[in-house]
């Protein structure tokens, strides 16, 4: 898979995460989501996932491959470390980032899975 075709992927699942969020699918409360208090997104939340998707599909699409492992760079490093914060830091106190609760497992697997696999498809691309 081309490093453009990733960075297209990761940007549409976030841009309509962010949008799922926003009108009331995943969240922004644990009675709005469809899966319950298990996983669902703040506004905040959904605000920085509709960011990321934005910026990444005009990476992806208006940019070159400097732009796109720009892009690819601080996702990865965007990701772990608030994927490393929501595993170990003050949010597993409740306490939130940047007004991002982060409070359960799925948002840290998801976090740490995307920031790795974004760092490893990123470093790779050429």
């Amino acid at each position: 898979m081309k490093f453009r075709n990733y960075v297209i992927l990761v940007s549409s699942f976030a841009l309509a995460q962010g949008i799922l969020g926003a009108i009331g699918y995943s969240g922004p409360l644990p009675e709005n989501s469809l899966f319950g208090s298990a996983w669902y997104f703040d506004q905040v939340e959904n605000i920085a996932h509709t960011i990321f998707g934005l910026t990444g599909l005009l990476a992806a699409f208006l940019g070159g491959d400097r732009i796109q492992r720009v892009f690819g760079y601080v996702l990865a490093a965007t990701a772990l470390i608030v994927g490393g914060a929501s595993a170990t830091g003050p949010v597993t106190e409740g306490v939130t980032i940047l007004g991002a609760s982060l409070q359960n497992p799925a948002d840290t697997i998801l976090h740490l899975f995307f920031g790795t696999l974004t760092l490893y498809l990123t470093m790779r691309s050429k």
